[in-house]
Formats: C-alpha cells, structure tokens, sequence
C-alpha cells in the first residue's frame, strides 16, 4: 500500500475517511470510532493522549461558529438586537455543534497528524500485521478474540 500525501491524508480526514486508505466505515455509532482501519489495519491512537488534538480542533471550530452566528446575528438585526434570541440561538448551536462535529474532528485530527508525521515502518508493519492476521509479521502477540 503506498502512503498517502499529507493533502491526501488531510482531506481524507475532513471527508471523515481512513487518512491511510480512505475507508468510510470508521464509526460504529455517531461518536464510537474504531480503534483500527477494518480495511488498512492503521491503529488511530498513535500514542498516549492523542485525542487532545480533536478535542483542541472541535474546540475551535465550535468558537468560530459560534462567532459567525452571534456577530452575524448582531450584525443583520443591529440597531435593536434581540439579545434573548441570540442566547438562545448561540446556547442551542454550542450545545449541538461540538455533537454533530465530534466524528469529523477525530478524522481530521488522524488526518492532520499523519501529514505532519508520517508513520513510522513500526506502524506500517503493525497495521499490515492487523489486516492480514499475521501477527508475526510485527512481532506481535494476538489479543484475547485473536486479533
């Protein structure tokens, strides 16, 4: 399998696809990812703490939203803004976004990552160990259901 480009990878991430191979199926409810790639094998924890970085991105696009939609609000209705109304609006959209962006920061952030640090031949080989079955091709041991 040849490695993705960091473009690649990225967009991959922001489609909410394996950033290694492009695999839809990532999700197994709205907000439970797979551990690994079922088609790639690709292990998405790269190391202790990783997912800081989807939270930091969901985060941050949950504030530029929320920007857009008060500034806005105040903008189109100024002189007389209804302030009650965007509390409630901008309240219900930061309660609701995060939700709804969760799935895509994650990829995004697998995404990111890979492209500012490719795997290691460590990682290749374990995500190619993991979708053959070859648990020996890595040096690894089978889990307790075999895999």
């Amino acid at each position: 399998m040849t490695e993705p480009t960091k473009g690649q990878a990225v967009w991959r991430g922001a489609t909410k696809r394996c950033a290694r191979c492009g695999e839809r199926k990532l999700f197994n409810r709205w907000v439970t990812m797979v551990q690994r790639c079922p088609r790639c094998g690709h292990s998405y924890e790269r190391n202790h703490g990783f997912w800081l970085g989807s939270i930091m991105l969901n985060m941050a696009f949950t504030f530029g939203v929320f920007l857009v939609v008060f500034v806005g609000g105040m903008v189109t209705t100024w002189p007389d803004p209804p302030w009650t109304g965007l509390l409630i609006l901008t309240l219900t959209v930061n309660t609701l976004f995060p939700v709804v962006f969760h799935p895509i920061s994650r990829t995004l952030w697998v995404g990111m990552e890979m492209a500012a640090r490719p795997l290691e031949p460590q990682e290749i080989l374990d995500a190619a160990a993991f979708g053959t079955g070859e648990w020996s091709i890595a040096g690894l041991e089978p889990g307790p259901t075999g895999n």
